[in-house]
């Protein structure tokens, strides 16, 4: 619509209420109102005609005038064949790089080989390591510490059982140390195969050492090329932590369907048996202490904080060990507490649990 469309309606309107007025009566009775109507819709015409031009709609115009400028688009190909002539920027040619704690890992449990051990994926974090000053059987050389790992890796589901290790010696030849602690008593006769206790398949290995530990990482890592480690404290503590900060994995009370402990049994029993913690972890507490990477150190605060094993600041002559075992108090098998053995040592209440990187 025009605007001399618009005045011509408005003139239209105008003369109907002036007959209605008329009609009605209200002309004669009320002449000035209906004048000064008149000579208002006069106004407002002219004023849109004349005065109010450069603001109205464009002449013969239904859309007003865009003001707002913007970059001119870039002509589309008429043929899908011409795409390919069109310029793309080079940052979106190149492929994105994936940082190692980016990529993609594991959702559930998984094995690497037929009779591997069981893994669990573990994701960065921070937590608190070690112990606050209030928690019941606290030793001052628990810390506490922040920790942030900045790396996925990955954990053993289970403590090494003997199956394992056997196919282990088996197959590398291997010969463990003979020799192990019985009741805090070094038995010559006794080993991972005698511990000095009944023991199936399917029970944690102990008598075993540091090194023999070692050993079996390197003959999995080899055997798998993948690369299987002992895990450091800090490691060891935020996987059983399964991110809690509880005295234990479940709370701060236990119980004896939660581990192997005190005694309950005169020996291990089978990996899994007791409540996995929230990562998927089982025996975190009790049936074996585990045997870890890092050097024996009494004050938690030389720890990096950065998740890795601490073996410059330390006694290398003797591991730490976590988890409490078979025989521990539930105070000693706390997830803050520490364990200490000699490297070349070995016990019927030690074990161990293995990590493994993400490449």
């Amino acid at each position: 619509m025009t605007s001399f469309d618009l005045l011509f309606w408005l003139l239209i309107i105008m003369l109907a209420v002036v007959a209605y007025a008329i009609e009605a009566g209200i002309a004669v009775r009320h002449r000035t109102a209906v004048l000064g109507t008149m000579f208002s819709v006069i106004g407002a015409v002219t004023y849109i005609l004349v005065i109010g031009e450069d603001n109205a709609f464009g002449r013969g115009s239904s859309s007003p005038d865009l003001t707002i400028s913007a970059p001119a688009l870039p002509k589309l190909p008429d043929k899908l064949g011409e795409l390919a002539d069109l310029r793309v920027p080079e940052a979106l040619k190149k492929k994105p790089v994936v940082k190692a704690s980016e990529k993609s890992i594991p959702s559930g449990p998984f094995a690497d080989c037929e009779g591997c051990p069981s893994m669990i994926a573990v994701r960065p974090g921070t937590f608190i390591m070690g112990s606050p000053e209030t928690e019941p059987g606290r030793r001052n050389t628990e810390g506490p510490i922040g920790v942030h790992i900045e790396y996925p890796f990955a954990v053993g589901r289970y403590e090494v059982t003997r199956d394992q290790f056997a196919a282990f010696v088996e197959d590398a030849r291997y010969l463990p140390g003979k020799g192990c602690l019985v009741k805090g008593r070094f038995s010559s006769a006794a080993s991972w195969q005698q511990p000095g206790f009944e023991q199936a398949g399917n029970h944690p290995v102990a008598c075993v050492t540091w090194s023999d530990a070692r050993a079996y990482t390197a003959w999995l890592s080899k055997k798998t090329k993948k690369a299987y480690r002992l895990l450091s404290e800090a490691e060891w503590e935020f996987a059983a932590r399964g991110g809690t900060q509880t005295i234990f994995a479940y709370g701060d009370n236990f119980s004896a369907s939660l581990g192997n402990l005190g005694r309950s049994r005169d020996g291990t029993i089978p990996v899994g048996f007791s409540t996995a913690n929230e990562f998927g972890l089982h025996d975190v507490h009790g049936n074996v202490w585990e045997i870890l990477d890092d050097c024996w150190h009494e004050d938690l605060g030389l720890n990096s904080g950065n998740g890795k094993a601490n073996v410059l600041r330390a006694n290398c002559s003797q591991r730490i060990i976590r988890g409490g075992g078979w025989d521990s108090t539930p105070q000693q098998a706390r997830l803050a507490a520490r364990g200490v053995i000699e490297t070349n040592a070995a016990a019927n209440t030690v074990g161990f649990r293995i990590a493994r990187n993400f490449e």
